[in-house]
């Protein structure tokens, strides 16, 4: 087991920390947070990227909906949320407030049911996220939940009541959006919903159950149901990790975005076994709703003062919410009360608490089941109010049936009033008010007897930026521009400073605030625009140099390794990604000096987590999921020989007649027997049914084999046995190699089925797909598949066979969660280049073979959901190529180095054709040299010739060349959601650029592993404190590009690195140069021994035959080693000699198959008995 020191290497502590405050940052505690964060924090950062897309579509005008692809949750009235739990069954009356001492005895002594202690300090909070006031927060709830609260203060005694049960607490963190960055952990700031989450839970979860409640919960600003999905994963974590029973924490969400109020059903589904409500948040729902369309002028809004909760959009979500709730049994929080009695002036008094139980009785009226006070004054009013109208302990069984809303009532901005310049001038007091009491650590502040928040200087500095971006103007007749407002601005500022007293910090707020107040610059968040004036983070203190308390952290790990394999034993399957992360982050103690490598700065990140309970077909054709709308795509797949072709709709209704007769020819249905009991081979040339027959495998709960078109009978018979495949999908001209590989794998002959393709119909005869497909149509319909969440993580969708990254070919499982998320990643990273050339959709090549991972991932997948159609050809003829991208206009060509030399050596054939419509060329599956890039773009000056970098291991691309970014030398960028390093040989991590080693890869892309092969994925796949990384076997290096950003370079195959003396010789280097010199056609570099250099290199080469008419071999061989000698290091030169010959072995992908040429050398030379 390791140490704790160990364990808590990577964490610092920032922030000064006293006597009282060393129980809460206690080593275990400490390491619970490490793991919280090495468990979300990339999933947080995702989700938070993915809200600044969904801005992107609002601004472009594309309005939020209910979501189409959680229709089943929504409709389906049969599950329900969490009974309510102890504590909450009456919350009537909650008051809210900071956490400091005297406001936590304060709450706790008040008539009220229960009181949400407020960490976010940012709406309707009352705590700025200062170091002291968070830490000094967790100490004081620490004791509360103990009851040792109780304080003096001068001669003020602070205790809590004994007269009465005192109020359930309730923990509010802040939001995802905020960080602690008084804590980093592996050089992050930890989140501050983690932090605070964390260190409450920790410490106090198993105390309060003991004390007859529970470790409960406010979630705040939640944009989206997988946001709420992440706070489900954190309480599982947590639950497990301190051996809590899952479901016994609590979290009601408050439902204070305008986008939430879209996905309330699905919230609350998410948290389901968790879930104890959503509240209403007036102040920031309607902020949110000013920031996301406030680049529309048709959701411009009144003063504030006139938006109250009876306006259109207001009133459609408080009746939505509470009928949501009440239909999944779970309360419905109404909102604040923000009055503080106004103690010198009775009339005014007087008619502000009628204000309030004017509110609170609209809210009892509407069906809520309790409601929130920010003073203990006002508890009795809203008491009174709710317990003459609600004399039981909720109104869970108020349907609200009669409520019907639909997308357009959220959003109806219909808000009678004017905008006057007393509103600006509200706005602005009330801003500059609240941002300079914030400065100085106040999160919540008194202005004319209101308690103002964040929540309520964010609507009013969003109404005042939109006021101006949109140029209204005031019922006085004066035009709202950015000179007016910053002249209203100064006015309001010069006289709230000198009503303050000295050492304010009102010049400093206004400073800030005229930013955002212009229209032009608009800050996410106020506080996170401030947050650097109230952190005051000191120099790093490692956590594991702790004087205190450094007991028991190996203990806690071990309980949680216990319970980890207590729940794996339980369920049988595999454990969940993040416990055998936790295993080997205790056996693997972190590596100091890292040189980890991430996508440049300008690469967008995923928008989110890639989904892992939904297949492959499901995520293409999802377009929530980003794809490209149905309606504005093309037909997927058209054969590039007839044009006949399948539209989007045709091909899933194929996929679906299909799977129905696939499923009673097989006997299989989705839901039972297990995945490797339904393995499919499809071994065929390229048809456009491929991926047809791949999808209806899937809906059965399916694998599917794609079998290399070029295999011989034996190859095919190894591949269909090894993989456990039980029928096989050919086309005709493959027919009779698949009918005796069948045979010899003892696959029957009713098994097998041939798809459609252009030639001859098959000679024997064999079931069609196309007859399935007919037979299917009039099958009853397959039950949809019912997967747990993780499955699509978890299972098999492909069993592709690929050579390794070294030895005989392997089968690599690839899960459906692998080939999503690599849709994902290349589609994001290749959208920003689309869309600046104004690409919608696209003709793409689809030439390579499909059983191939590059085709099969990037051509097949990510151009169906990008909306491209893919031009499908069964093999490569250079005039049916050219043909092919003349007459359906192709702009993308997916290729391989060896086609693309064909192209360079056949140029004036070429210029026969009109290629005028292809903008791009993508090369992949190997290096291409900088001359033969250099060579096409003297051909074709107009082509974009990019490079990419990938495996069949990580389910196809890891880096990218951005046209942004073009660096010929190199194959691009990683990919976002990449992350690499490179190892030198004797395993340590690079730290500098331009430093060879071997490549190691992280990315939710790389594959579960290889089948039937422990040994084998145990060398590939590897696993450190930062996670599972693939070994990839290549020799690259890092350098930067005349951009100034890092790409790859592969340098080349590890076990082909030619060793002369201490030098390393790449061979695909001297093979791009060669390639460059008229006489070489095709060639090929190996290592043959050398008595004096160890190894050198040597040639195979086929002549190009028209330069070469004439001339001798030797003449030639002495041509082609001048020209490496005249341009390369001597230890560089061909010394091993050039061999001319008829072919250069290749992979259908293009690979050169070095490892036939050295078994040639090694048979030549033993024959001809010299050195091995």
């Amino acid at each position: 087991m390791a140490s704790t020191e160990s364990i808590l290497q990577g964490v610092n502590v920032l922030g000064t920390v006293n006597e009282s405050q060393r129980k809460i940052l206690t080593p275990p505690a400490l390491a619970f947070l490490a793991l919280l964060h090495r468990s979300f924090n990339e999933r947080r950062k995702q989700l938070l990227e993915r809200r600044k897309l969904r801005q992107a579509e609002i601004d472009k005008g594309v309005l939020p909906d209910f979501l189409p692809e959680t229709r089943h949750i929504r409709e389906n009235s049969t599950w329900k949320g969490a009974a309510p739990a102890p504590g909450l069954v009456d919350r009537r009356v909650e008051i809210t407030g900071p956490t400091d001492r005297k406001m936590v005895v304060n709450a706790l002594n008040s008539n009220v049911w229960t009181y949400m202690a407020d960490f976010e300090g940012e709406y309707l909070g009352s705590n700025a996220p200062t170091w002291e006031n968070m830490i000094n927060g967790q100490v004081n709830l620490y004791d509360a939940v103990r009851r040792q609260v109780d304080f003096k203060q001068g001669s003020k005694e602070y205790k809590l009541r004994t007269d009465r049960t005192l109020p359930t607490l309730i923990v509010r963190p802040r939001g995802w959006h905020l960080e602690e960055k008084h804590v980093t952990i592996d050089g992050e700031p930890i989140s501050g919903s983690l932090f605070d989450f964390g260190l409450y839970f920790f410490h106090s979860a198993h105390e309060a159950v003991k004390r007859g409640f529970g470790p409960y919960f406010y979630l705040p600003k939640m944009e989206s149901h997988l946001e709420a999905r992440l706070w489900n994963d954190a309480f599982n974590l947590g639950q497990d990790y301190i051996g809590m029973p899952r479901g016994t924490i609590r979290g009601t969400v408050l439902i204070e975005t305008i986008l939430a109020a879209f996905e309330m059903d699905e919230i609350i589904y998410e948290l389901r076994d968790h879930s104890s409500g959503l509240n209403c948040g007036r102040w920031d729902y309607i902020f949110s709703t000013i920031k996301k369309f406030r680049q529309h002028p048709n959701f411009v809004l009144p003063d504030r003062s006139a938006v109250t909760m009876t306006v259109p959009f207001m009133d459609a979500y408080v009746k939505l919410l509470i009928q949501t709730c009440h239909k999944r049994g779970v309360h419905a929080m109404g909102g604040m009360a923000a009055q503080i009695p106004i103690k010198d002036d009775k009339e005014a008094n007087d008619r502000a608490m009628d204000g309030v139980r004017a509110d609170k009785l609209r809210e009892v009226r509407a069906g809520h089941d309790g409601t929130w006070v920010a003073h203990p004054a006002l508890a009795a009013i809203a008491s009174d109010i709710f317990n003459k109208h609600m004399p039981t302990p909720n109104q869970l069984f108020v349907r609200r049936e009669d409520v019907h809303i639909t997308a357009m009532d959220l959003l109806n901005m219909n808000v009678p009033g004017k905008i006057t310049e007393d509103g600006i001038r509200k706005n602005l007091y009330i801003g500059l008010g609240y941002m300079e009491a914030w400065i100085r650590g106040v999160g919540c502040v008194p202005i004319n007897y209101l308690m103002e928040d964040a929540a309520t200087a964010e609507v009013s500095r969003s109404q005042l930026w939109q006021w101006v971006k949109h140029g209204v103007s005031t019922a006085e007749g004066k035009k709202v521009d950015k000179s007016y407002a910053l002249r209203l601005l100064r006015e309001e500022a010069d006289k709230m400073a000198k009503s303050l007293p000295a050492g304010n910090k009102m010049q400093l707020a206004s400073q800030y605030f005229a930013t955002q107040v212009t229209g032009e610059d608009y800050a996410d968040f106020l506080t996170t625009l401030l947050y650097n004036e109230i952190t005051t983070p000191g120099s790093a203190r490692p956590a594991s140099k702790f004087p205190w308390q450094k007991r028991n952290a190996a203990n806690l790990f071990s309980h949680h390794l216990f319970q980890c394999a207590r729940g794996q034993e339980r369920k049988g399957g595999n454990v969940p990604h993040r416990q055998p992360r936790i295993v080997h982050f205790l056996s693997y103690p972190p590596t100091l000096a890292n040189m980890v490598f991430f996508p440049p700065e300008y690469i967008p990140k995923l928008p989110f987590d890639p989904p892992d309970s939904m297949t492959i077909e499901e995520f293409i054709k999802n377009e929530t999921c980003g794809r490209r709308p149905l309606a504005e795509s093309r037909n997927p797949f058209t054969c590039g020989l007839t044009g006949k072709t399948y539209s989007i709709l045709q091909v899933q209704q194929r996929t679906d007649f299909l799977s129905r007769a696939l499923g009673k020819r097989m006997g299989w249905s989705p839901n039972q027997d297990t995945p490797w009991e339904k393995v499919v081979g499809i071994f065929s040339a390229n048809t456009i049914d491929y991926q047809t027959v791949a999808y209806a495998v899937h809906r059965l709960n399916g694998i599917v084999t794609p079998a290399n078109a070029v295999y011989s009978v034996p190859e095919l018979a190894h591949q269909l046995k090894s993989s456990g495949a039980s029928a096989l999908v050919t086309c005709a001209l493959l027919l009779d190699t698949a009918l005796a590989a069948a045979k010899e794998a003892g696959i029957a002959r009713d098994k097998i089925f041939v798809m459609w393709m252009p030639g001859p119909a098959p000679s024997t005869p064999v079931v069609s797909v196309d007859d399935l497909i007919r037979e299917g149509s009039s099958l009853p319909q397959l039950e949809r598949l019912r997967w747990a969440r993780g499955t699509g993580a978890r299972q098999t969708a492909f069993l592709c066979y690929s050579s390794g990254t070294s030895g005989l070919p392997k089968a690599v499982m690839i899960s459906h969660r692998n080939v999503i998320a690599n849709v994902l990643q290349y589609n994001v990273f290749d959208g920003p280049s689309l869309a600046k050339r104004g690409v919608t959709t696209q003709a793409i090549l689809g030439l390579l073979p499909f059983s191939h991972i590059y085709a099969l991932v990037v051509i097949n997948h990510a151009g169906t959901w990008r909306g491209d159609e893919i031009i499908t050809l069964p093999k490569f003829e250079l005039a049916t190529f050219l043909g092919a991208i003349q007459k359906f206009k192709i702009s993308m060509l997916y290729l391989v180095p060896p086609i693309i030399i064909q192209m360079v050596k056949n140029h004036d054939k070429l210029k026969q054709y009109d290629l005028s419509s292809v903008h791009s060329v993508f090369s992949g599956a190997a290096p291409l040299g900088e001359e033969t890039v250099g060579n096409l773009n003297k051909i074709y000056p107009d082509w974009v010739v990019v490079q990419g970098y990938g495996m069949t291991e990580t389910a196809t691309v890891v880096s990218g060349t951005s046209e942004d970014d073009i660096y010929t030398r190199s194959s691009g960028s990683l990919l976002p959601g990449v992350k690499a390093k490179v190892m030198d040989p004797n395993g340590n991590e690079v730290t500098q650029l331009d430093t060879p080693g071997e490549l190691w890869v992280q990315s939710p892309s790389v594959t579960l592993g290889y089948l039937n092969n422990e040994k084998a994925t145990h060398e590939t796949f590897v696993w450190d404190e930062d996670g599972r990384w693939i070994r990839t076997g290549d020799e690259v290096l890092f350098t930067l590009s005349p951009g100034g950003n890092e790409h790859l370079v592969i340098l080349d195959r590890i076990k082909e690195l030619i060793k002369v003396k201490r030098h390393q010789v790449a061979p695909a280097e001297l093979e791009a140069h060669l390639l460059d010199h008229p006489a070489v056609e095709d060639c090929s570099v190996i290592q043959i021994p050398d008595d004096h250099s160890g190894e050198v290199p040597k040639a195979f080469v086929v002549k190009n035959a028209a330069y070469s008419k004439g001339k001798s071999d030797n003449d030639l061989a002495r041509e082609i080693e001048k020209h490496v000698e005249e341009h390369k290091a001597s230890y560089k030169w061909l010394r091993g000699g050039v061999e001319f010959v008829a072919e250069i072995p290749k992979s259908p992908s293009g690979k050169i198959l070095r490892r036939l040429l050295r078994d040639r050398e090694k048979e030549k030379r033993r024959s001809q008995g010299s050195k091995l």
